[in-house]
Formats: structure tokens, C-alpha cells, sequence
């Protein structure tokens, strides 16, 4: 009877644990997005492919301003097309699958931690992944990553509770949920997930293969519903593009991993200053829980060890998974979140069960500062002069934390105790990110929103973009509508040597719409951009002297609003008045 009682609390504890933390993550996750410029180029891209399946309707074949992108599978896609059909292109809107997507991640870290320790774990777990910058800062930003991450989490959760239950209806349910969200993870970003998946249990079997019972896997109905979410799209999208295969399979998963051509080769050890800066501000944590572990007897419960080395499995193969790709990005290590947050929760619950004293861990979070501090100062005339005038408030505010930082968590640990401080560092962190939010609301300096809105309120609506040598991300976004590129093609190139498109303009075809009666504002890109412009219209004006139209063509109307962002119209403020 009490036992069950037990049960009984634990279930409620849980239901309504989970309720809160996942709620209040959300919130977390989604404060501070509304008006907040989308970023480029991920923002810009990842609101554009959706924007243009839920215009056109066609969800097989993705495509970033009108042309095909196979360069990702489209559930994310398919969510975002979704909310963008109900709620309209907008910045808070963009930004809400981001923040469910996280808020998702942190409840399944709940969910894992609640299952292999307790309750105050789980607790804590949740905290810690919330607040990690890297997180925290992911779960703000419209990117696939956070997305794949939070399916990751579930596939890894949902396997480690089936594989720990007894044969029998639990054991297949969650057999079938490991194998959906590991295909719904296929769909968000590709193969990748099973490599993943299979490099984890694959190790974690080999160490464990005498203390867990394997057997029954329900292999065939979690192949077979795997399969059925996961292939009719492939095979839909190859029938419809034959050059899918080859660009997908080998040049955007084998050709990424092995080589560098798409230019983001990174050391080896890469990774390990992302995840020191990404587990802000429990990074010391992680440092004290390999020492204590190692020196403290009894630091780690034999009866945890198995779940232990799950967890450490799925951080360290992962880990060194990406570690060894030619192809690396700071995005690439969020699968990793979920464990290190358990292993630190678990470290400060036996700090506390053991008596042990937060000091080394309090040293390590003031060190911590120390050094992002004196970074701050070597490196601040690197600082371009457009982005220190624009965010020096916002860095002065984040200097004055961070000397709180550094000053306050030891002599209030002597005074107040470990609890006090951890109440005064978690104030600290989310004052932190707060600055952070007010900074990125006030414009980031890549974004065309700024000169976009300026044109649209003083030029008109009926003014025709077009992206001059470079692609801006984000304009098809603002203006709902395809641009057309001159040069600059980048990342669309593979989808404009696939079929004619439109958007593609030659540079003697774009001076002649400039030199006709149409209406046309070209965007470029930096200094370099604004010189092309330049030398090119110079190059190119016998064309007007064919057929004279308005003398702004010789002396385009110059908007110069963000250094990054040069903009040139056939028309100037002063005709549009007359």
C-alpha cells in the first residue's frame, strides 16, 4: 500500500515538475524576441525556405528563394511553414518553434534525470540546461540545430527507459518512441542521427554487455515504423529531382565529414573551448565533477554506474564523433547538452549529500570571469567601431557583471553559505542574458531589416530589389517575395546549375532594368560591395546614354545606414516627394 502511495506521488510529482519547467523554459526561450531583426544568414534562410513552401504549397522539394536546397530535410521546414501560415512572417512568430524546440529539449533533460536518479536531480538538471549560454542562446535563434538537438534528447531518453524496463508493453512502447524521434531527427537534419545513435549504443553495449539484458529490442516493429516515417519523402523528393542522391547523401553527409570543401575546417580541439564558453555558467562544475570523481571515494553510488557511463558515453562519442569531421560548427555540440547537465546535476546533489564544500566550484565560476574579463580587454580594439558605438551600453553593463562575478561569490559563500550564492549566481547569469537579449534587440549589424524599412517608409512599396554580389538572406524574408541575384550566388549555385531560375541576373541585364523606367534599389555587401557598385555602373553607362531617363542614374541615391549594408536607388528621396 505504501508503495504505491509512493508510486502515486512520484507520477504527480512528475506531471506537474515537467509542467513547470517546460513552460517556464519556454518563456525563458522565447522572451525578448518580438522585433528582434532576424539574424543572417541562418535566420534569414531558415524563415525563407518555409516562407516559400507555405506560399506555394510544396513541401517535397525545398527551396531557398525559388531555387532547389537539398542541403537539409524538411521537418523543420514543415513546422515553420505551419506556424507561418497561421500567424504571418513575423520576428516573435519566426521564433517560436525555436522556443518550443527548447523548452522540448529541456523537458525530455527532466524526463532523463527524473528516470535514471530523482527528482531533485531532474530538478536541477532542467536548471542547468536552461541557463547554459549555448542553450540558452540557441533556443532564442530560428537555426535547425536546436530543433534536432531536443529529438536527439527524446531518442536517447526514450531508449534508456525501454531498455531498462522489463519485456512487455512499456518496453515496446518506448522501443517505438525511440525509433520515431530518431527518424523525426533523420528528417531535421539526416543520416547523421543514426550514426549518432549507433556509435553510442553500440560502445555502451560493449561495456555493459554482462549487466544488460539486451533482449527483446522489438527491432522489426521499430525498423518498420522508422522506415515509414523517414521514406516517403526521400523517395518522393529523388523521383522529382534525380540529382537529389548526390548532392544529399554524398556531398552533404560523407563529402562534409571527411573533407573541407565547405570551408569549415576547425582543430581538432575545436570543441573543447565551445563547450568551456557553451556550459557557462556550470562549466566549473564539469571541471570538479572529473576531479572529485577520480579522488573521492564513493563520490560516484555503485549502484549509478551503469547510468553514469550512459550518459558519459553519450557526451564523450558524440564529442569526438564531430571532433574528427573536417566540418565543424559551435551548433554541432548541442546533442551533448542533455547528459553534461545530468552528470552536474548529479555532481552537486553528491556534493551536497556528502557535505563536501562548493568552494572549488565557486573558484572555478570566479576564475572563469577572470579570464573572460581580461579577453575582453585584449581584444577590444578587434571590436569593429559600427558594432562597439552600437552595443556600447549593452558591453559596459556586461563588464560591470562580470567584475560582480568575479568579486561576490566568495566572500558570500563565507558569509551566507552555498545556498545564497546559488541564488546570487543564478540572479547574475539571468542579468547576463538579459543585456544579452536587449543587445541583439537593438539591431544585429548584418540584418537589412533597418535599410529595408527605410526604403519601404521613404521610397515607396512598389521599389524592386535586387541583391547586388551577395546574397542577403533575410531580404526575400522582409519583402515576402523572391530576389533577384546578380553574382554572389553562394550557397544557391547548386540549385541554379539544376534549372533556369529567374532570380539569377546577369550584370548586363541588371543595368538595363537600372537604366529603364523601372524602380530598382540594389543591395550589396561591406566596402567591398559599395567599390563594385561603383566601378560597375561607371563601366556600364553608355547604356544610359542610349536612352536618357532621370539623371539620379549617374548619381544613384546612396542609403548608408549600417556600414555593412550599402544600398543604391535609380530614384531618390527627392523624386519620390515630386
Amino acid at each position: 500500500m505504501a508503495i504505491n502511495r509512493a508510486k502515486t506521488l512520484m507520477k504527480n510529482h512528475f506531471r506537474r515538475d515537467s509542467c513547470i519547467v517546460s513552460i517556464v523554459s519556454f518563456f525563458l526561450f522565447f522572451g525578448g524576441t518580438q522585433n528582434r531583426p532576424f539574424s543572417t544568414p541562418d535566420e534569414g534562410r531558415y524563415m525563407e525556405i518555409p516562407r516559400e513552401m507555405a506560399v506555394t504549397g510544396s513541401l517535397i522539394t525545398p527551396r531557398l528563394n525559388g531555387v532547389k536546397y537539398f542541403e537539409k530535410p524538411p521537418f523543420f521546414y514543415w513546422i515553420q511553414a505551419g506556424i507561418i501560415k497561421v500567424f504571418g512572417v513575423k520576428e516573435w512568430s519566426g521564433r517560436l518553434l525555436p522556443a518550443l524546440a527548447g523548452a522540448l529539449g529541456v523537458f525530455f533533460t527532466f524526463f532523463l534525470a527524473f528516470h535514471l536518479f530523482n527528482r531533485r536531480t531532474a530538478l536541477l538538471s532542467a536548471l542547468i540546461l536552461s541557463t547554459s549560454s549555448l542553450y540558452f542562446i540557441m533556443s532564442h535563434i530560428i537555426i535547425l540545430d536546436g530543433l534536432f538537438s531536443s529529438l536527439v534528447y527524446g531518442c536517447f531518453t526514450f531508449f534508456i527507459i525501454g531498455i531498462q524496463a522489463p519485456p512487455g508493453p512499456k518496453r515496446k512502447k518506448m522501443a517505438l518512441l525511440t525509433a520515431t524521434f530518431l527518424a523525426l531527427s533523420v528528417l531535421t537534419k539526416g543520416i547523421v542521427a543514426v550514426a549518432l545513435f549507433g556509435i553510442v549504443l553500440l560502445i555502451w553495449f560493449s561495456i555493459h554487455r554482462k549487466t544488460i539484458k539486451l533482449l527483446p529490442l522489438y527491432w522489426v516493429s521499430a525498423l518498420l515504423l522508422f522506415l515509414a516515417i523517414i521514406m516517403p519523402w526521400h523517395i518522393l523528393v529523388q523521383l522529382k529531382n534525380p540529382e537529389f542522391f548526390d548532392f544529399y547523401i554524398i556531398k552533404e553527409h560523407f563529402m562534409r565529414f571527411i573533407t573541407k570543401t565547405h570551408n569549415r575546417y576547425q582543430p581538432f580541439y575545436f570543441f573543447i573551448p565551445v563547450l568551456v564558453f557553451g556550459l557557462f555558467p556550470w562549466c566549473g562544475n564539469l571541471l570538479t565533477l572529473m576531479i572529485r570523481s577520480v579522488t573521492i571515494r564513493n563520490f560516484v553510488k555503485s549502484t549509478d554506474r551503469v547510468n553514469l557511463s550512459y550518459l558519459l558515453v553519450w557526451f564523450l562519442a558524440i564529442f569526438i564523433f564531430f571532433s574528427l569531421s573536417s566540418s565543424k560548427l559551435i551548433t554541432y555540440i548541442l546533442p551533448v547538452m542533455a547528459p553534461l547537465s545530468v552528470l552536474m546535476a548529479y555532481s552537486i546533489n553528491r556534493i551536497g549529500d556528502l557535505n563536501l564544500s562548493f568552494k572549488p566550484e565557486i573558484i572555478a565560476y570566479c576564475l572563469f570571469f577572470t579570464a573572460v574579463i581580461i579577453f575582453y580587454y585584449l581584444k577590444k580594439e578587434d571590436i569593429p567601431s559600427e558594432d562597439l558605438a552600437l552595443y556600447t551600453h549593452k558591453i559596459q553593463a556586461l563588464i560591470v557583471l562580470c567584475w560582480a562575478s568575479v568579486l561576490l561569490p566568495l566572500p558570500l559563500y563565507y558569509l551566507k553559505g552555498a545556498k545564497v550564492v546559488f541564488r546570487a549566481l543564478l540572479v547574475l547569469t539571468l542579468s547576463q542574458y538579459s543585456v544579452m537579449i536587449w543587445a541583439a534587440r537593438s539591431g544585429d549589424s548584418s540584418s537589412i531589416k533597418t535599410t529595408y524599412d527605410y526604403i519601404d517608409q521613404n521610397l515607396g512599396k512598389d521599389i524592386k530589389y535586387i541583391s547586388y554580389h551577395h546574397y542577403h538572406q533575410d531580404l526575400p524574408v522582409y519583402n515576402q517575395n523572391l530576389v533577384p541575384i546578380v553574382g554572389g550566388l553562394g550557397e544557391l549555385e547548386f540549385g541554379h546549375t539544376q534549372e533556369n531560375h529567374a532570380t539569377k541576373l546577369s550584370e548586363e541585364n541588371f543595368w538595363k532594368r537600372w537604366f529603364s523606367d523601372e524602380k530598382i534599389c540594389a543591395i550589396t555587401w561591406k566596402q567591398g560591395g559599395y567599390d563594385l557598385f561603383k566601378k560597375s555602373l561607371k563601366n556600364h553607362m553608355h547604356i544610359r546614354d542610349k536612352k536618357y531617363l532621370r539623371s539620379s542614374h549617374q548619381i544613384p541615391f546612396e542609403i548608408r545606414l549600417k556600414r555593412k549594408v550599402p544600398a543604391f536607388c535609380n530614384i531618390s528621396l527627392l523624386e519620390k516627394i515630386n
